[in-house]
């Protein structure tokens, strides 16, 4: 990590040393962190791995406090932090996730208190179906048994469906809510790669992690519900139609299982 200054709420950088790996290109959320954890396990051997987005500010006490959690019980293979928004109605308590619900039945996922101001509702350690990848310690026994990020994703749902896959073996993920970060959300991407990567891989999760009844169900929901629930939401958050092309795109691809791992997207 590099060196940060004092932030809000005590939110602070750590001073550490720097190994720095230039891939080149763009690789994508799941191959580019790949890369690092291949290189942590094969030359750092350390006991976990931290996957943390470069757009957070972290508590000075949140990683000791996510080591603690995966200390506790082995069989936390994931844990993850209270993620505030950075900023939100010119505040810092907002809630972005307090660790995932996910459904494979409808194939979308909500964040516990998304959106709610912290009031200590969510201070409770539990576990959960996943964790937010802008900040999730990885216990490095778990990541040699089940396998890395899928470079298929390329990003989005990609941390999800590495949770699944820990869960079928037995490793659980802890929400830590003594670990706290605040993560400016989105800062690094646009919103149509985005539109278009979150469309079409949540077919990519359902087909890799539900079971034959379940997928029929997804597909029944999607047909019948998600399509218009998603249109609902874009036409409530976004100001214009510009969502429509790359929504449709990654509905497509979703449906034809195209899994291209293009750099930019649509």
């Amino acid at each position: 990590m590099m060196e940060g200054s004092e932030g809000k709420n005590g939110a602070t950088g750590i001073n550490r040393d720097v190994i720095l790996i230039m891939n080149g290109k763009n690789l994508g959320f799941a191959t580019g962190c790949n890369v690092g954890i291949e290189y942590a396990l094969e030359v750092q051997k350390p006991n976990y791995v931290l996957l943390l987005n470069n757009d957070v500010l972290m508590e000075k006490s949140f990683l000791s406090e996510l080591v603690k959690a995966g200390e506790s019980d082995e069989k936390v293979g994931f844990a993850g932090p209270k993620i505030y928004f950075y900023e939100l109605e010119g505040r810092t308590d907002f809630i972005n996730s307090a660790g995932c619900r996910v459904s494979t039945l409808t194939g979308f996922s909500a964040s516990f208190g998304y959106g709610e101001i912290d009031k200590g509702q969510f201070d409770a350690p539990r576990y959960v179906d996943s964790l937010g990848g802008s900040a999730m310690l990885a216990r490095a026994n778990a990541l040699k048994a089940i396998g890395y990020l899928d470079p298929r994703f390329f990003a989005y749902w990609e941390e999800t469906d590495l949770c699944f896959r820990g869960r079928a073996l037995g490793y659980q993920c802890l929400y830590v809510p003594k670990s706290k970060i605040w993560h400016k959300v989105s800062a690094t991407i646009q919103s149509g790669t985005k539109i278009y990567f979150m469309t079409r891989n949540r077919f990519l999760f359902e087909r890799k992690n539900s079971t034959r009844r379940q997928f029929a169900i997804f597909m029944l929901c999607q047909i019948s519900i998600g399509l218009s629930l998603d249109v609902f939401i874009f036409l409530k958050n976004e100001k214009d139609f510009k969502w429509l092309k790359p929504y449709l795109r990654g509905l497509a691809d979703g449906l034809r299982s195209k899994w291209t791992e293009a750099e930019s997207g649509p």
